[in-house]
């Protein structure tokens, strides 16, 4: 390459560099009036006597020096000896071409700088040593200008060197002299931002932190809207609230406030010790007017509604507190998605505060700003209890507590039966209740387990409760065909009052019910699933789960249920009043059950069956014929979650031939037994059976069935009305059977019932 042509591309480089150049002490300016001002303004020195080390790309790159030509540091100087004039540019035509279009890009980004409303500027300036400043940005910086020394000054001078690590928003500036003063002058001319490429000038006096490393807990948060809701008296925004628990103001410049996939860096802010502060997306800031200290951030992490993970960390990412939230931190699904905040009750505990959330019972379902509405420094005298233990493989272990447990957890005490013993301890992944426990040797299905524990103590010192420190588990079976029935149905509550679906264990397993769905049918086709649980939930064998989505409120309408067996889910499929399918599928999309019910399935002489459900008479009968189907008894409640049905039926009941239960029923009593069942029996199947009633003057009252090919066991029902639907009147009546056998044989048998009717 010639003399002359690298001296022209040098020349060019020079030219660029300059061409961005902006006067300093204002965000924005304006470049040189005149295309030869802004090429002779300033004379330029590179360096590349010492070289630093990039952390992203593990290879050394030079140092630059951009030098004032009344500075001269002891480095080598690589300087041009060929005289440079306007003259020389005038004639040059290829090289003025060049140049302008240069300049005519730059002097857009520095128009499109004006334009922007969120301009560079520093949020953090920190002492690593007397004479070491790490500088932190608002965002990440062009890293090719980032160690350029003399786009710097500090306290009016320059450093002497900069290096750039592995955060694209920080640099660390080698001053020539060590500092003396709390606050520092830093000023930064044309450096560009990594994303827009926008060259940004800006002169700021900060205060110089002193690198002491923060503890944990020191900041606390301790308030979360992640669900607002329009209407209510606060803002419609969520928000962030923090506090300072620590005897000492802390910079929050350059902190983070995260969600499980994003990190919004916060800009420069000193938050007294006991002070609140409320974080929030710039756009909202002005509705928080009157709340109380704000701290607009330019963006946000954006945290949903059901359940999520809100964490302050410092300018390194290291976690300084974290809150884990779900719907069931707020107490009741009514809360959940009614724009309540949720409030840490004392955040002066070091302990992790998620499982201490509650609602706001502020009336105005929140308190920004202010100190909490559920705030409470009430010593805790209560030890850890011991509420579950699931199985997550065949060796291990989960036990799960109420509270945050201390350290010294790990070294408590474990009792198993059957020969177990404990090999391993550990707390699991990001949980401060929940302890992992390896165990020496592999469980066995349809086996029940104990486990207790002893010596085991919470954050604030308490020993386990004893009453709460044992608990079973069971490792859990797969389920056959015919093992998980669909077992009672609430389609028509009352007002206020949830639905549900109760599902029955008809088998001797342990059944994980983890993965299983509810679901309906829309067109045709299996719609609008919803999970029952994403963890192990466990159910015992011959054992009932009601699925239902308020428990507190279902239980105030039938107060017999056993609610340790209800499970509250966010939804329900939909299950019209009317009438629809209820649909039980398994892990793997297998459709198990299936319920197509109607109203009409309701006992004909109840007038209003609202907050009267379904129940189920036989689990082994077909689930989804509707004379297994029956309105819950009045003396239960009009419902049974969680318990045996009150029109339950087991063949096994019944005896061989024909049997009749109750013989004397009252169907104008509905609730109390309004239907008689009608068993059968039988040695082999292909049998044809006819039942038929009679009233004792020889009428035929109803045809039950006609020549209808019987199995082994089955039954029918009869309400007390005739062929015509109308309510019988009291007294006697005759059930008539008749089998034939497959070879011809006929038999023939008479049972009485009684109708009966309440004495008014």
């Amino acid at each position: 390459m010639k003399t002359s042509t690298v001296y022209l591309s040098c020349l060019l480089a020079i030219v660029l560099l300059f061409a961005i150049a902006v006067p300093s002490n204002s965000k924005h300016l304006p470049r040189s009036k005149t295309l030869s001002d802004a090429l002779f303004k300033h004379q330029f020195i590179f360096g590349a006597a010492s070289y630093g080390k990039s952390f992203t790309n593990e290879v050394e790159n030079p140092k630059i020096y951009l030098d004032h030509p009344t500075k001269q540091p002891n480095r080598g100087k690589i300087q041009s000896n060929r005289a440079f004039s306007p003259s020389f540019y005038q004639k040059n035509s290829r090289l003025r071409s060049r140049i302008e279009s240069e300049l005519t890009t730059t002097e857009s980004l520095i128009e499109k700088a004006k334009n922007d409303s969120i301009p560079l500027q520093i949020v953090r300036a920190a002492l690593r040593s007397e004479s070491t400043v790490e500088i932190t940005f608002s965002e990440p910086v062009d890293p090719a200008y980032a160690i350029v020394s003399s786009l710097y000054t500090i306290n009016g001078v320059a450093p002497e060197a900069v290096d750039w690590g592995n955060d694209a928003s920080k640099i660390t500036l080698h001053l020539r002299a060590p500092l003396t003063s709390t606050s520092i002058d830093i000023n930064f001319t044309d450096l560009p931002t990594a994303k827009k490429g926008i060259p940004y000038s800006n002169h700021q006096t900060l205060k110089l932190l002193r690198m002491a490393d923060i503890d944990f807990k020191d900041l606390v948060i301790n308030e979360v809207m992640a669900a607002p809701k329009k209407d209510n008296p606060l803002p419609y925004a969520e928000y962030v609230e923090i506090i300072n628990v620590s005897d000492n103001p802390v910079e929050l410049g350059g902190f983070y406030l995260k969600d499980a996939k994003k990190a919004v860096k916060l800009p420069p802010y000193t938050i007294q010790p006991e002070e609140y502060l409320v974080l929030v997306d710039e756009d909202d800031a002005a509705d928080f007017m009157g709340y109380g200290k704000v701290l607009p951030l330019s963006s946000w992490p954006g945290y949903t509604n059901s359940s999520g993970k809100v964490l302050i960390c410092d300018e390194n990412k290291v976690v300084i507190d974290s809150l884990s939230y779900s719907n069931d931190s707020y107490g009741s699904s009514s809360k959940a998605n009614e724009g309540y905040s949720l409030e840490v009750t004392n955040p002066f505990l070091s302990c992790d505060q998620s499982l201490f959330l509650q609602a706001s019972s502020s009336p105005k379902k929140g308190t920004p700003g202010t100190e909490n509405a559920v705030f409470n420094i009430t010593p805790d005298m209560m030890g850890p209890r011991l509420t579950a233990v699931t199985v997550q493989d065949p060796t291990s272990i989960l036990a799960i507590f109420n509270e945050p447990l201390s350290p010294s957890a790990l070294s408590a005490g474990w009792i198993l039966n059957n020969n177990l013993n404990v090999l391993n301890v550990s707390f699991a992944q990001g949980s401060s209740n929940e302890i992992l426990l390896t165990l020496n040797q592999e469980l066995k299905e349809k086996t029940a387990y104990q486990i207790a524990v002893k010596d085991l103590y919470d954050c604030t010192g308490n020993t386990v409760d004893r009453e709460y420190n044992s608990a079973s588990f069971q490792l859990p079976s797969s389920a056959a065909k015919g093992e998980l029935i669909l077992n009672e149905l609430l389609s028509n509550p009352r007002s206020g009052t949830p639905k549900f679906v109760e599902i029955y264990n008809h088998s001797s397993k342990y059944i994980d019910l983890s993965g299983w769905k509810l679901a309906n049918i829309d067109d045709g086709v299996i719609d609008n699933r919803k999970v029952i649980a994403s963890t192990p939930k466990i159910i015992a064998p011959f054992d009932y789960l009601v699925v239902t989505t308020d428990i507190a409120e279902l239980n105030q309408q039938y107060p017999k249920g056993i609610t340790e067996k209800w499970a509250e889910i966010s939804a329900l499929p939909s299950y019209p009043i009317s009438g629809g399918a209820v649909i039980l599928l398994s892990p793997d999309e297998e459709l198990v059950e299936r319920l197509d019910y109607t109203d009409d399935m309701q006992h004909p002489l109840i007038q209003n069956p609202k907050g009267i459900s379904l129940e189920r008479s036989s689990p082994e009968h077909e689930g989804n014929d509707p004379e297994n189907w029956h309105s819950a008894a009045a003396s239960a409640g009009y419902a049974t979650p969680g318990y045996k049905n009150s029109q339950h039926l087991t063949l096994e009941q019944s005896g061989f031939g024909i049997n009749v239960q109750p013989k004397v029923f009252l169907p104008e009593a509905a609730g109390e037994q309004p239907f008689t069942t009608i068993s059968y029996e039988l040695a082999d199947a292909g049998y044809l059976g006819t039942l038929r009633i009679f009233g004792t003057d020889g009428r035929l009252v109803m045809t039950i069935c006609q020549n209808e090919l019987w199995g082994t066991k089955g039954f029918y029902t009869w309400n007390g009305t005739n062929t015509t639907g109308r309510k019988v009147r009291p007294g006697y009546y005759i059930l008539l059977s008749e089998i034939i056998h497959p070879d011809g044989q006929v038999m023939h048998q008479k049972q009485t019932i009684v109708v009966g009717s309440k004495l008014r």
